[in-house]
This record gives structure tokens, sequence and C-alpha cells, in this order.
């Protein structure tokens, strides 16, 4: 039976190998297909969100400049998972040794992008609270300069988070895992800044995103025209599928959010071993949950939007013409 010290380890464990592919318990070769074909269908979504923002129609807000960003980092981010689960057909000595160089460097590609994503979407949240909150003036707040601005500084962030692992990771055991001296640090950074912090900013974002269109509407109603009913429903109904992105990110986040959260007080307090050894069983399926958050954006757009899905098919059937057009 395993200790409490065992517990603890294996859960710290855990962490470190979110993004390296080996968080889910072993699958059988139809499992391993399975996961490998969810994942590129997951990167296919991400390639149309950035085909469909690429539309003028879109491109001209700012909202398709957090939406590319995150279209961009988080086929990234599932490009380099597919590509570990791929590897896991292959037996470990047909592969190349893993270095302590490209253990660092496997860090500078993996973390950016797992920090990025969450906050890329507290991002979208704000600008979409920033737009109903003030109405009159959102031409000039929310730009896409502005929104530019944000996401650079943002991955900026993302890279400057990581740098005590370039400098000090280390590989183990054909594991590339932080330092003993980082561990802690690795661990405040996934349970405050990639998880709990994002998804506590998207919920109160949001709330007031809802509160504040339900304002709008009273407010209308006092002043009621054919005109201005128009106007509102426009309104809603481009607001309400990003909205739904911020929602779905926030649903997705937060299992996992909570389980990091319960499983460092349970450490901390010295209390409890049964309900350790129970969020180390739940541990495959919230991290499962959690992935749905890099691939789901496009599914939810043009799920909640006839103007999404009539964009998307505009530009895939322009990019069709073109591609036949230069076709020899």
């Amino acid at each position: 039976m395993e200790t409490r010290q065992d517990l603890e380890g294996n859960y710290l464990d855990n962490i470190h190998h979110l993004n390296d592919g080996r968080i889910s318990t072993s699958l059988d070769s139809n499992s391993e297909a399975s996961f490998c074909s969810y994942l590129s269908w997951e990167s296919f979504g991400n390639i149309l969100v950035f085909i469909m923002m690429r539309d003028k129609k879109l491109n001209c807000f700012s909202n398709s400049v957090y939406l590319t960003f995150l279209a961009c980092s988080d086929s990234f981010l599932l490009t380099i998972r597919l590509i570990q689960e791929s590897l896991k057909v292959f037996p470990p000595q047909q592969l190349a040794l893993i270095s302590n160089e490209m253990c660092k460097f496997s860090y500078i590609l993996r973390l950016p992008a797992t920090l990025l994503s969450p906050w890329l979407v507290v991002g979208l949240s704000l600008d979409r609270y920033v737009c109903v909150r003030f109405p009159l003036t959102r031409d000039r707040l929310c730009t896409r300069k502005k929104a530019i601005t944000i996401c650079s500084t943002m991955l900026c962030l993302a890279f400057a988070m990581i740098v005590p692992f370039v400098v000090d990771g280390e590989l183990k055991n054909d594991q590339c895992l932080p330092s003993d001296g980082l561990k802690g640090y690795y661990s405040f950074i996934r349970l405050l800044f990639s998880s709990s912090l994002p998804s506590l900013l998207i919920l109160v974002l949001n709330i007031l995103i809802v509160i504040q269109m339900q304002r709008s509407h009273q407010f209308q109603k006092t002043f009621r025209t054919s005109a201005s009913d128009a106007v509102s429903r426009q309104q809603d109904r481009s607001i309400r599928p990003l909205v739904l992105v911020s929602v779905l990110a926030f649903v997705t986040l937060l299992p996992l959010s909570v389980s990091e959260a319960v499983q460092v007080s349970l450490m901390i307090s010295k209390t409890d071993s049964m309900a350790l050894t129970l969020g180390m069983k739940l541990w495959p399926v919230f991290s499962t949950i959690y992935m749905l958050n890099f691939g789901q954006n496009f599914y939810i757009l043009i799920g909640s939007s006839s103007n999404y899905r009539n964009i998307i098919k505009s530009r895939l059937a322009s990019c069709t013409l073109k591609w036949n057009k230069n076709k020899p």
C-alpha cells in the first residue's frame, strides 16, 4: 500500500508531467490511436479558427486578435502533445537520447503555450466586458493595436516566467523534470498562474458581462424602438459566441484547478490521505477535460452563430477556388 509520501510524490510528478503526455494511464494501441485522432481534430479546429479570423468581416475587430493568438498557441501545444503520443508506439531504444539541453529546450516549447492560453481567454473576456460596459467608446478602447500589444505582453511574460527552468531544468531517469529546487516554483505556477487565477478572472469578467447586458436591456426598454431592438439583438448575437468561448474555457479549466488546490491543501495540512488517493485516481479524467480547452473554440463559434458558419464556408470556398486556379 502506498504511503502518504508516495502519494504526494506521485501528485507532484503528475503536475510536472501534465504537458509531457504521461499524465494519463496506460492505453492500448487502439486507445492511443483514438486519442491521437482526437488531438488532430482539435488541431484542425484551431487551423479553421485562424482561417476564419483572416476574413475581412472579422479581421478589423480586437477579438479576432485574441482568437488568432489562441489558435496559434493551442495548435502549437496540441502538436507537441500529438508528437508525444505518437512516439509512444515506438520502443524507448528506438528513440533518440534526450540530453539536458533538449530537456531545457522542451520547457521553452511547452510551458509558454500552457501559461498563455488561459490568459488569452482572460484578455478576450476583458475585451468583451469593456465593449459592453463602454459601448460609445469601444471603437477607441478595443482596437486591434491594443489587443496585439496585450497579447504580445502576455507572451513575453510567459517566456520570462520559464527562464528558471531553462537555466536549471534537468534530466532524471530519461524524464525531463524541474530540479528539486524548482519543484515548488513549478507547482506554484501551475496552481496559480496556469489554472486558478485565470479561472477566477474568467468567471468574474463573464458575470460582469452578463450583468451589464441585463442592465443595457433594461435601459433600452425605457426607450424602445424597432431600430434599437434590432441593434440590441445584433449585439447579443455577436457577443454570445465569445462569451461561450470564455465560459467553456472556465468549465474545462475548473476541475483541474480545484483538484490541484485541494491536493496542495491536503499535502500542506497532512490530513486525509484517502482524499489524496481519490484525487490521484480522478486526475486522468480532469487532465482530459483540461485538454478540451485547447481545441474547442472553433466548434463553439460555429455551433452558436450562423454568422461564423457562413464566414468559414465563404473562406473555405475562396481557398478552394484559389487552390484550383493555382493547380498546374
